[in-house]
């Protein structure tokens, strides 16, 4: 919406600076917030009650990888990652019906079933296959992702440290 005549012709005039007229008009992008990998773990609701030591370390197997118009993660194919999206947005279907995701929507994330998995592949001898995804995600335009691969996932021990 443009501003009132008025107001550009009073705010400017006082102004030897448009831009830090403008400024004062920017809204804050996520851009602009730090990117806390630890605060992101914490806002899946699986992980938000496991201990700070065990996502300290699953945020040191953390990486960021850009999509460019290419599938994440496809359907009925293997999840080996789970992944949170720090820019951009993710189609995301399932053969018959489809929704979009982005950085600031709940969820923002993919990879609930791989968090599963790996819960119980640590709480029993027998290891688990990796589940296949019920979606695909589809990365629209350039979309920046933050994964978490499932064999750096299998190195962290949960323990007894889920509260």
């Amino acid at each position: 919406m443009p501003l009132p005549w008025w107001f550009c012709e009073n705010t400017c005039s006082q102004s030897d600076d448009l831009k830090s007229v403008l400024s004062d008009f920017t809204l804050p992008t996520d851009s602009d917030q730090p990117r806390d990998w630890l605060t992101i773990l914490k806002n899946v609701e699986r992980l938000e009650t496991m201990d700070e030591e065990v996502l300290t370390e699953i945020c040191g197997y953390l990486e960021l990888r850009t999509y460019e118009d290419a599938y994440i993660i496809q359907k009925d194919k293997l999840i080996e990652m789970m992944f949170f999206i720090m820019r951009g947005v993710v189609s995301v279907t399932d053969g018959s019906s489809k929704h979009y995701r982005n950085e600031g929507g709940r969820p923002n994330h993919s990879g609930d079933d791989l968090i599963e998995h790996w819960l119980q592949s640590k709480s029993t001898s027998v290891p688990a296959k990796l589940p296949t995804s019920p979606f695909s995600f589809w990365a629209i335009g350039e979309v920046e992702v933050l994964v978490l691969k499932a064999e750096d996932m299998a190195k962290v021990q949960p323990g007894d440290h889920i509260r």
